[in-house]
């Protein structure tokens, strides 16, 4: 009879595996990053565990209270029932001492006046009192002996005598059962108190394991508080991660009506064919180039943290280009007031140097937020990365179209391309002289080319340690 109640969730094991459970339980579970449903779900498993627990220690506390009781009921009867015998043994050896002094009394012949005295000493016999009497009349030694009624009454006391043998003999029996009832109910007992000691340990083990699984459940209520301060992170990072993307797309529309006013310039003059292929030309590599970015803002995205320092390097660098851009621009303004032929070209170019500038610094802040993004908004942000590539396609497709419309004029005008670097060569020759005739111009400069499209994206390339022509870091 083990006080481990068999309706409790864990009496299929024992207490040693529950405690080896508790204690092998890991912190390292409460990492998870998905959301905070299993955190949740661990924590309402913990606490019904828990109350599990509690619900077994309660039993078993009232099962240890049951048996204590009746250990202490058999040992209170143990004490009467020993207690009765001993005063059945008593009255019995008082009936046999008794018994005794009458038939000695009997052979010595004590008579009628012996009789009495004995019949005194056993005033509370009512039968002994009679069969002595007739005894004692019937002594063979007395002068009324009367010898039929004398064999009746040694009859009578050999029948006496026999019978308080035979109760002597079960009432021995009875003692002697009485004592090994006595010596069981000592077994039962010194069982029930391993019985009880077992259960104080089982109780201790349930207790510390109750405490551990306290433990846990609080440890998983800080997890659950540190996945819900990371949620909240997270949301944070979403805006702005949204806010970004709304910016990219503004950006991409204003890109596809750039590509539209280009075609509308491109079909207004025929003397601007050429700049316009070259700008169109320039664009499609700028927009192969965006869709190669985004290519490696995916590995950016997902590099180690030491990439970040490198990040933070090149948007340092292109900060310090972006210096030497200005400054080659505002020498490019000199440069174009020197020709008023040329100023449109000039300040179209530096218009897109601008815009590519910018460009370059929204790309970093961009690149700088994504990779400070949380892990889980990630396949998110793939997903948009993904749509910008199918619009970076369809905006390619269609300004494949246009380029496949001017292919013809192309073929028209190879022959302006030749003029075109006969006068990139005399106005970087006249650049290069008026540098050298310009007292504020840094001799640093002198070698420097004029601003083509496509170069500003090169420098961009090769601050971030990559090849123009494929996107190997």
């Amino acid at each position: 009879m083990f006080p481990f109640d068999e309706r409790s969730p864990s009496a299929s094991r024992p207490a040693t595996e529950v405690t080896s459970f508790y204690s092998s339980r890991d912190g390292s579970h409460t990492t998870n990053d998905s959301t905070d449903c299993s955190t949740v779900t661990s924590a309402r498993g913990g606490s019904r565990l828990v109350a599990e627990l509690r619900l077994e220690l309660e039993m078993r506390d009232e099962r240890i209270k049951e048996l204590e009781g009746a250990y202490d009921e058999l040992l209170r009867k143990s004490n009467f029932d020993q207690g009765q015998l001993q005063c059945d043994l008593q009255k019995t050896r008082d009936e046999l001492a008794s018994t005794l002094e009458t038939l000695n009394a009997l052979q010595k012949g004590t008579g009628k006046e012996g009789e009495g005295n004995l019949t005194q000493e056993t005033g509370d016999h009512s039968v002994y009192k009679k069969n002595i009497a007739s005894a004692g009349d019937n002594d063979p030694r007395s002068a009324d002996y009367n010898p039929v009624t004398g064999k009746v009454a040694e009859e009578q006391l050999a029948r006496l005598v026999n019978e308080f043998t035979d109760e002597k003999e079960s009432l021995l029996a009875a003692l002697k059962a009485a004592e090994d009832e006595r010596e069981e109910l000592r077994k039962v007992a010194e069982d029930d108190k391993k019985i009880i000691t077992a259960s104080e340990c089982e109780k201790e083990k349930l207790v510390a394991a109750l405490k551990a699984a306290e433990d846990e459940r609080e440890e998983l209520r800080k997890v659950a508080e540190d996945d819900k301060k990371i949620i909240t992170a997270s949301e944070c990072e979403k805006e702005k991660l949204v806010a970004a993307l709304k910016a990219a797309e503004d950006e991409r529309e204003e890109l596809r009506k750039v590509a539209e006013d280009d075609k509308k310039i491109i079909t207004a003059s025929e003397c601007e064919k050429e700049k316009l292929v070259a700008a169109l030309k320039a664009a499609e590599d700028e927009r192969e180039e965006l869709r190669k970015v985004a290519e490696d803002d995916k590995k950016i995205i997902t590099a180690s943290e030491c990439e970040k320092e490198k990040l933070v390097a090149a948007l340092k660098a292109a900060e310090d280009e972006r210096e030497e851009l200005r400054k080659v621009a505002e020498d490019d303004k000199k440069i174009i007031t020197a020709s008023e032929c040329e100023k449109e070209k000039l300040v179209a170019a530096l218009k897109a140097a601008e815009d590519e500038r910018e460009e370059l610094r929204k790309v970093a802040e961009d690149d700088k937020k994504i990779i400070t993004a949380s892990e889980c908004e990630k396949e998110k942000l793939l997903a948009a990365l993904k749509a910008a590539e199918d619009e970076n396609v369809t905006l390619s497709t269609s300004l494949k179209e246009t380029v496949e419309s001017l292919e013809e004029i192309r073929r028209q005008n190879i022959w302006a391309l030749k003029e075109r670097d006969e006068a990139l060569n005399s106005l970087k020759t006249e650049r290069r002289r008026m540098h050298e005739s310009s007292p504020s111009a840094d001799p640093g400069d002198t070698e420097a080319p004029l601003l083509e499209p496509g170069k500003a994206t090169n420098r961009r390339f090769r601050l971030y340690g990559m090849c123009p022509r494929c996107t190997v870091m």
